[in-house]
Parts: structure tokens; C-alpha cells; sequence
């Protein structure tokens, strides 16, 4: 029996050593389980972290497009501001020009007016002068008629207007 009680002890121990080693394999696998666990967590982690990075740099990459286009606008806003300003610099260089020559057309308007008034003065004093001379011709031609026979004598006018 003592052989009996020593296989018994036998298997009792392996039996023993065969749940120690379980027992380590479960706490193995716990420990494992647990730093699976907590690498997974770390991954997920990592993985948002990731995917906030990509939207980052899909902003990034929107901004940077939305950057190009307003620089774009601007540079077109700032080439029309060019033109703008040269299409003005143009008109007001055409309006002073325009200017110069409305000036110069009025001063000959003046000038031509003022020769019309002279030349009207010169023409009436001219008339005035040959009435004077003609009544004074025709009053030596005819004075000493008129004397004798008192009747009214009608001389025409002189106008030189037409």
C-alpha cells in the first residue's frame, strides 16, 4: 500500500504542480489579457489621435486652397485697382485736354465778339459819318433850292442792315 499511497502522493503532487503551473498560465494570461487591454486602449488612442491629425491636415490642406483663392482675388482686386486707376489717370488727362480746348474755343468766342462789337462800332459810327455826309452834300446840292421853294424834301435812310 505504501507503494499505492506513494503513487497517490505522486499524482496528488503532479496534480498539485499541474495547478500551480495553471494557475501561473492564468495569472500569465491575465496579465496578458491586461496588457492587451491597455495596448489596445493605447492604440485607440493613438488611432484618434491619427485621425484627428488627418482632419488637421485636411483643414490644413482646405485653409491652405482657401489661402490660395483669396490671394488669387486679392491680386485680381489689386490688378482692377490698377486699371482703375490708370483708366481714371486717362479720363482726367482727356478732361483737362477737353478743358483746354473748351477754353480756348470760349476766349475765341470772346475774341469774335468783341470784334462783332468793334466792327459794329467801326459800322455805325461809319454810318452815322455818312448820313452826316450825305445831308450835308445834299443839304449844299439842295439848300439853296429848298430856300426858294419851302417844301418838305424826303431824303431815304441809309441802313445797312439787310
Amino acid at each position: 500500500m505504501e507503494e499505492f499511497r506513494l503513487i497517490v502522493e505522486n499524482r496528488v503532487l503532479t496534480a498539485r504542480r499541474e495547478v500551480e503551473v495553471a494557475r501561473d498560465q492564468a495569472a500569465a494570461a491575465k496579465e496578458l489579457a491586461f496588457r492587451a487591454k491597455e495596448r489596445e486602449t493605447a492604440l485607440q488612442e493613438r488611432c484618434r489621435n491619427l485621425e484627428t491629425e488627418v482632419a488637421d491636415i485636411e483643414d490644413t490642406a482646405a485653409l491652405e486652397k482657401r489661402v490660395e483663392e483669396l490671394q488669387e482675388a486679392e491680386r485680381r482686386q489689386v490688378s482692377d485697382v490698377e486699371r482703375c486707376k490708370s483708366d481714371r489717370a486717362a479720363r482726367a488727362f482727356e478732361l483737362s485736354e477737353q478743358r483746354a480746348r473748351v477754353e480756348t474755343a470760349e476766349k475765341r468766342v470772346e475774341e469774335a465778339v468783341e470784334n462783332l462789337r468793334t466792327a459794329e462800332r467801326d459800322r455805325d459810327s461809319k454810318v452815322s459819318w455818312l448820313r452826316v455826309s450825305i445831308n450835308t452834300t445834299l443839304y449844299s446840292l439842295l439848300g439853296s433850292r429848298l430856300m426858294r421853294y419851302p417844301r418838305p424834301c424826303r431824303v431815304p435812310s441809309l441802313s445797312l442792315k439787310h
